[in-house]
């Protein structure tokens, strides 16, 4: 079972909210930090449908400080998020 399915499954079963979904792949996304590796594609892939997933509630639930420093930090140094204009 792939890691986004697997964290698809656990979501629906569970019943999470999307904000416990976003913090669950940040941190999927910050224990596997190797750069490169296909897991640690999959996690910030999964991040970044899960960051959209949140913004596009009606109504967003806070985040805690730590982690929007962590969102900040992974946009920042990741590859993957860079803007090519």
């Amino acid at each position: 079972m792939r890691l986004v399915d697997f964290h698809m499954e656990l979501s629906k079963r569970l019943k999470l909210s999307a904000k416990l979904q976003l913090l669950i792949a940040l941190s999927l996304v910050d224990n596997n930090a190797e750069s490169g590796s296909p897991l640690s594609q999959d996690c910030l892939k999964l991040l970044k449908t899960k960051l959209v997933e949140y913004t596009q509630q009606s109504k967003m639930e806070a985040l805690e400080e730590y982690a929007i420093h962590k969102l900040a930090f992974i946009v920042q140094t990741s590859p993957e998020y860079k803007c090519e204009y």
